[in-house]
């Protein structure tokens, strides 16, 4: 309890210099250079290890910051004021820490210990951990496609239900006249074509009919002998 109440009192002490970015849904591409090094930590303000763990992590902001050769820029992401971030990282936990450099992220182990925090990112031991690839890479398309769902489910929640009725009834009405726009219409030469068709039909018949008359009459004609 007394070591916790000294981590507060120190954060407080290195408030006014910590330098944790704030990162956002809009900035995090812009923030996040490839060539730079960041550890990134979610978390939420409901969250009270969350709260806990916030002055461990400006003090070793602080001094990674003021004794390292190599700049490691440290941000925070708030996972309820920025929902895409959180998806596209698949964030399950909370708080949780990435490693992120040459758009490789690393899922950092979370300790209390500011001195094993300091050692571990001074020594670059995070090569040690395999970055996570594939289909849940952050960079990869899935993640990205992750991240542009949980935007707009955050733009969708800020409209309200009427809003939201009448841009379901917009896209139902330009999808309607889209499928008519694009549907298949008869041609004018099959329009043409019909008239032709019946006509030989009924000369087809006529026809039929010629010679089942000749081939009666044929057949009624009397049979004369020859002596």
């Amino acid at each position: 309890m007394k070591f916790l109440s000294l981590l507060i009192l120190l954060s407080f002490a290195f408030g006014y210099y910590a330098q944790v970015i704030q990162v956002t849904d809009a900035n995090f591409d812009q923030l996040v250079k490839k060539s730079d090094q960041w550890v990134v930590e979610f978390y939420a303000d409901w969250c009270g290890y969350c709260t806990r763990f916030a002055p461990v992590y400006d003090i070793v902001e602080e001094n990674i910051r003021t004794t390292n050769y190599q700049p490691i820029y440290f941000g925070k992401v708030n996972i309820d004021e920025n929902p895409a971030l959180a998806a596209r990282f698949f964030v399950s936990r909370l708080p949780t820490l990435f490693h992120v450099h040459q758009h490789q992220v690393r899922a950092l182990p979370l300790t209390g210990d500011v001195s094993l925090m300091i050692d571990s990112l001074k020594h670059q031991e995070w090569t040690a951990i395999s970055p996570i690839g594939g289909w849940r890479s952050p960079y990869g398309l899935f993640g990205r496609l992750l991240g542009w769902t949980g935007y707009s489910v955050k733009i969708l929640s800020t409209v309200s239900p009427w809003q939201m009725i009448g841009l379901l009834f917009g896209l139902l009405v330009c999808g309607l006249g889209l499928t008519s726009y694009f549907s298949p219409r008869p041609s004018s030469l099959a329009v043409n074509e019909e008239p032709s068709v019946s006509s030989a039909l009924a000369a087809g018949l006529s026809s039929s009919t010629a010679i089942n008359n000749k081939s009666s009459n044929t057949q009624k004609r009397p049979s004369r002998r020859i002596d």
